[in-house]
């Protein structure tokens, strides 16, 4: 008899020991009933009466929720990656289409560069970040195709509000918004099918097909952007060009996910997600980026809007924490996880920094200085985003034995570190060729850390929390992307008029660069630093 189902045997006059302590004889045949879970604990429950003794072997509901999860078929895990990396593809594409175009988008809606032309980015990581963990908390209660399906829908309609509406700088922002709230589910669930639903001999051949996809949806993404905005007619494909993905998945997904394995609460407990968790932390980022982005038009004094808006960011930061740690039932932000390694996720949030302003300000620099078209300054940040996702899946098929995730590690941060420093030296005749050299070697060292900072997650973890520390990571850096826009937008702003002394344009673009650059190196070396005390108490014991 397979041992995985509850067993029932017939034994009559089994003695057990009754609450009064004395023994009570059976006059009826006892059920036995035995359930044997996969690598859980088990109970042992006794109910008796006068009449009849039960003896129950359930399992414990410490037992893991992934080891209970069926696996699927072959033929349908391809069919679902097949749909999971079509939406890395569209994510990630609409995710960076604006990055090289952003001073012609700004011109188009009339918005003052100053004034938070950095805001439609900015905005989508940022409704990004504020429902992944919402989406993550209400898969147990509509399920996770569901999810993924409204997530799409919601993607949807944020692009059928920006193809459609005039071009006014509110609903450009609201667009974004919605985009990426969608987003955030097909950001955060697939990783959770995958680490539920597929064995760990095939789940990093399909995550390399999944980067591989973003990679792809990066390097078209930053090169349409400035083929559509060559006559001034086409400039709203911009966002035309996510509709077809979005039609595809509308139609594949329902027959791609299958709800195996799904075990779905009550609709009531939608009420039990944290939301007012999940409101607190969107309302004081909200306000730190509002405040950040004001920052950048002063001068010399500090206005008190600016300062209200960073201090109700902070003081909202804070709270939200205290009310994660002591307040919610359910928090949406799990500090217990944090604790697996405080100083890998502060590693996470610094990487997330210095990749987003590379990301960013490395065309703004190629645009100024050299004065390349977006087409050109987009395509030269393909190397880094290429090599920085096939980097990130190849490094994740190394067996553990083979190579410690630590040696990865510390050379992605030594050659993040190489690269901030040389991009401190480039000046207006900086070659195109160099600099394409150098966006290679820091799309190498990001992809590197962060497959390591991935590994390190799961070794570090049991098999209850490894996939909540690998969740908790892309939050971090989806939220590091966001203060990293909006706190370097208003550190570029202040120097570009610090440096309007020179006589040139490209000269003054190029000292900026340089400062921020400088910025950023000293914040790889502290990383850099940081990494080294990653899986210290592992390593010594």
């Amino acid at each position: 008899m397979d041992p995985l189902q509850a067993m029932t045997t017939k034994r009559p006059g089994l003695h057990i020991q009754d609450n009064s302590g004395s023994p009570a004889v059976s006059k009826e045949p006892t059920t036995l009933v035995a359930t044997y879970p996969i690598a859980s604990q088990s109970t042992l429950n006794i109910e008796s009466n006068n009449n009849d003794s039960t003896v129950e072997l359930q399992a414990s509901d410490a037992a893991s929720d992934q080891t209970q999860q069926p696996w699927i078929s072959y033929s349908s895990e391809l069919g679902m990656v097949g749909c999971f990396a079509l939406m890395a593809m569209m994510v990630s594409l609409d995710a960076v289409i604006l990055v090289p175009v952003l001073p012609d988008i700004s011109e188009i809606y009339h918005v003052k560069p100053a004034k938070g032309a950095i805001w439609p980015i900015t905005v989508y990581f940022l409704a990004n970040a504020a429902f992944q963990r919402g989406y993550v908390a209400m898969t147990s209660i509509f399920g996770r195709r569901y999810l993924l399906m409204g997530g799409i829908s919601t993607f949807s309609i944020g692009l059928i509000l920006l193809s459609a509406a005039p071009s006014l700088f509110p609903v450009l922002l609201i667009g974004r918004g919605v985009q990426g709230a969608g987003a955030a589910s097909m950001v955060s669930i697939p990783h959770l099918i995958l680490k539920d639903m597929i064995s760990d001999k095939r789940r990093p051949f399909y995550n390399c097909i999944i980067l591989s996809s973003s990679a792809i949806g990066v390097s078209v993404g930053l090169v349409l952007a400035g083929v559509f905005l060559k006559k001034p007619a086409d400039w709203k494909w911009v966002f035309y060009v996510s509709a077809p993905f979005c039609f595809l998945l509308l139609i594949s997904t329902p027959f791609a996910v299958k709800p195996v394995g799904e075990r779905l609460d009550s609709k009531i407990r939608i009420m039990k997600v944290d939301w007012t968790g999940i409101s607190m932390f969107a309302g004081s980022m909200a306000s730190l980026l509002l405040g950040l982005t004001w920052a950048s038009s002063l001068q010399r004094e500090l206005k008190w809007e600016v300062l209200l808006a960073l201090v109700a960011g902070a003081v909202g930061m804070i709270a939200t924490v205290l009310y994660e740690r002591s307040g919610a039932s359910r928090p949406f932000l799990p500090l217990h996880i944090l604790r697996i390694s405080p100083v890998t996720y502060f590693c996470v949030f610094i990487q997330s920094i210095v990749m987003a302003v590379q990301i960013i300000y490395i065309p703004v620099y190629l645009r100024r200085v050299h004065g390349l078209s977006p087409t050109l300054a987009g395509a030269i940040l393909i190397p880094m985003v290429s090599t920085l996702f096939v980097s990130t899946s190849l490094a994740s098929l190394i067996p553990a034995k083979l190579c410690h995730f630590c040696w990865i590690l510390w050379l992605g941060w030594a050659l993040n570190i190489i690269s901030s420093a040389i991009f401190t030296t480039f000046d207006t005749s900086t070659k195109r060729g160099v600099c394409a050299l150098v966006t290679l070697v820091t799309g190498l060292a990001h992809g590197l850390t962060i497959s390591a900072t991935h590994r390190a997650f799961r070794e570090m973890s049991n098999s209850t929390t490894a996939r909540d520390a690998s969740l908790i990571a892309v939050f971090i850096r989806t939220s590091g992307f966001c203060l990293a826009i909006a706190g370097a937008e208003s550190g570029f702003r202040t120097r570009l008029a610090i440096h309007n002394f020179h006589s040139t344009i490209p000269r003054i673009y190029a000292l900026s660069f340089d400062d921020l650059m400088r910025i950023l190196t000293a914040l790889a070396g502290f990383g850099g630093l940081l990494s080294l005390f990653v899986g210290w108490k592992k390593r010594r014991g």
